[in-house]
This record gives structure tokens, sequence and C-alpha cells, in this order.
């Protein structure tokens, strides 16, 4: 941030004029407001009517770079940090923005939280039926969102971006099953491993949607439509790669699990219910991705720190082996994902999503079809490597680390 002025620090601004098919958003300044505490760091000089501090005060807050409050909601998210610039006043105590700590998104701490009470054999546990119900209101509010923005801002070059996400589904896998088997997994376990690493989670898809929406940052509206793309070819690499085309595959039975299974139709379900009825219509059941979003995020977070916390017997049993590829894989996703963002011009806001998309591992629909088409697969390494070490990664480190490399990129391809 430049200084203006005799010395005075700017507020993050924001360009007004989102892509072409990105979803917009209400962005608000983040300025200091405690005028106790900017007094209290007087030492001379004058105050602006618009509360920015002169030189011989304390420089006025800026944003924060990691997790910060996801807010109320998708749409309704309140005061905004757009800026990746380190925080004057003290990044542990700074109230002048929202009045508690930054630097943590609460909803995330949720994770925390949860995979800390298993670590330490807590008693806590969710019903599982409100587990399921926490995740179809997380499918089904981001597949109706998508679907609510597509209606209004769908692109004929949306058909050349599915074929290209396709494409990218066959290779993750494909780059994934020689890294493993270069770390002594037998076939199978490094096929089934592969699978999970070659599709996504839908629920670090639902963390980094609510992340990119507190940043203020744009992304297309048709980015579920990928992820549920993404759900599939994986699969079928996977089993190619373990045993061929056999005619003992239960092709039948995979079929139904993958095309019928629970994240893809609620994801395409929701795509399509808001795509028919348009955002007028769809308008009651807003508060599905408005203020209902963070408080399900947060609990369905809650469980699956809860479930990780599980997995981390496998990870020791393993060792160092899959703990490496855990910490590797996300980064070749990355670049992968970055990659094809590049070939399909996606916004800023889209290339963050599409690699933090490779950097994911499914948890949910790669497993129930794996368990079918592989049943000797060990499925304690895929969960664990995906559940144990890849999750909690993207979710507390990565996901802020990829959308600065997609800010930065899109600074230099602009230049």
């Amino acid at each position: 941030m430049g200084a203006t002025g005799a010395g005075r620090r700017a507020r993050p601004a924001a360009s007004s004029v989102p892509p072409t098919g990105a979803v917009q958003l209400d962005l608000r300044g983040c300025a200091a407001r405690d005028s106790d505490n900017a007094r209290a760091g007087s030492v001379g000089g004058t105050e602006d009517k618009r509360g920015l501090i002169g030189p011989a005060r304390r420089p006025a807050p800026v944003a924060h770079s990691g997790l910060i409050s996801v807010g109320r909601g998708l749409s309704d998210f309140g005061l905004v940090c757009n800026s990746i610039a380190p925080c004057p006043c003290g990044w542990v105590s700074c109230r002048d923005h929202f009045g508690g700590i930054m630097g943590w998104d609460p909803v995330v701490l949720f994770f925390v939280f949860g995979l800390a009470a298993g670590l330490l054999r807590s008693e806590l546990k969710l019903p599982p039926a409100l587990y399921e119900t926490l995740s179809i209101i997380l499918l089904l509010a981001i597949g109706l969102h998508g679907g609510v923005e597509l209606a209004e801002q769908a692109s004929p070059a949306l058909v050349g971006q599915m074929g290209l996400v396709l494409l990218m589904g066959l290779l993750l896998p494909l780059i994934a099953f020689p890294l493993l088997r270069g770390l002594r997994f037998s076939r199978v376990d490094s096929a089934n491993i592969a699978a999970h690493y070659g599709s996504v989670s839908a629920g670090t898809f639902a963390v980094v949607v609510a992340y990119l929406m507190a940043q203020g940052v744009f992304f297309e509206s048709y980015m579920p439509l990928f992820v549920a793309i993404l759900e599939i070819p994986a699969i079928l690499v996977g089993i190619v790669l373990a045993r061929g085309i056999s005619r003992g595959t239960p092709w039948r039975e995979l079929g139904r699990e993958i095309f019928l299974g629970k994240s893809i139709m609620l994801l395409l379900g929701g795509l399509i219910i808001g795509v028919l009825a348009g955002k007028e219509a769809v308008a009651p059941l807003a508060p599905f991705y408005t203020s209902m979003f963070a408080p399900v995020l947060a609990l369905f977070l809650l469980e699956m720190g809860l479930i990780a916390s599980k997995q981390m017997g496998a990870l020791r049993e393993v060792g160092i082996r899959l703990i490496s590829f855990a910490l590797i894989m996300p980064w070749i996703g990355v670049a992968v994902g970055l990659m094809f963002a590049q070939l399909m011009g996606l916004s800023v806001g889209g290339t963050a999503m599409l690699a933090t998309l490779g950097a994911s591992a499914s948890y949910i629909a790669v497993p129930a079809a794996m368990r079918l088409a592989l049943p000797q697969a060990n499925p304690s390494l895929s969960l664990g490597a995906s559940l144990g070490i890849t999750f909690p990664f993207n979710i507390l480190i990565g996901i802020p680390l990829y959308l600065q490399i997609a800010q930065f990129l899109s600074e230099g391809n602009s230049l």
C-alpha cells in the first residue's frame, strides 16, 4: 500500500468491475473505528474527517492475509479486508477491524477444535444423522447459489471449459499413481489413493467458497459444476490402474455409485433448480447460502475434525511415506489447477478455486465407489492421507496461499 497526501495511508481499494461470468459482491472498506485507541496512539499531528491517521499518529490498520471472519453468509459478509499487507497495529489484538482476534477464521477453528477433541479422546461426538443433514445442506446450498448466478451469467465458453476440467480429472490420478508406486505402496493401494487425489473434496470446496466471499474476491458462478465433473474421471482411472478393464468389475453398480452418488446428485440438483427457477423465485431459499451457510459449515467442520483425528493411527503405521505424499501431492494438484485455469481464462477467484480443487482429495464419493471396485484396498491409507493430512493442510494453510499465488499470476499477466 502506498502513502497518500502527507504520509497518510490509503484505504484498501477493490475493483468495482467483476470479470465476465463472475459473482459480484458488496465490498466495503476495512478502516479504523476505535477512536480511543487512535487517541491513545497519538503523539501529535491531525486526523482528517475520514479517520485516516496522519504521520504523527500510529498508522491506520490495514488488512490481513490470513483466514478472516466468514461473516454472515455467502452473500452478506459485512466488512471485507482485501489487502495482503500485514497489520501495523499488531496481529494479535487488532480490534480496530472486527473487535476480536484476527488471523483465524472462527469457522475454521471449529475444525481445529474437533481435531483436538478427537486426539484428546474426548467423548464429544455429533449424531450421525446430523452430519448427514449438514452435508446435504452444504452441497445443496453450493449448487443452488451457483445455479442462481449461472442463470444470469451463462457463457458459451463453458462447454470448452468443462472439457478441460474433465481432462484435469483424468490427469491428476495418472500423476499420483507413479509417485505412490515409487514410495513402495502396492499397486491396488496406489490406484485407490490416486483415485482419491484425482477427485475433489466437497468440504474443502465449501471452505474456499466461504473464504473467497469473505475476502471479496470474484469467481465464476459455475464452479460447482466443475466439482461434480471432477468427482467422476478419477474413479474410472483408479479402477483401470488397479485391475485393467476386467469383466469381473461391477460396472453397473459402480455407474450407479458414481453418477447417482449423494454429492454429485445434490450439487447438480441444486444447480439445476437454481438455473430453472432464477434469482427471484429462489429468494425465499436464500438463507441456505447466506445466513445459514457459516453456522452449518462450522458444525460440519467440527465433525470433520473429529473424523480426521481417527485417521491418525494409519499415519503412525505407514510413517513418513504416506505423510510425504499427502503433503507433496496437493502442490502438484495446485500446479495442474493453475495451468488449466490459465488455459480456461478464469478470474483470480476462479483460478484460486480450481487450484484448491486440484489440491484436495475426496473422502465421500470415491471411498464408496472404490470399496465396491477394489475391496482388497486398504481404506485407512487413503482416508488417513486425505482426511488426516491433506484436508487439514488445505483448510488451515493452503487456501490463503493458493489465492495469493493466483493473485501473483494475475498481476504478472497484466504487466
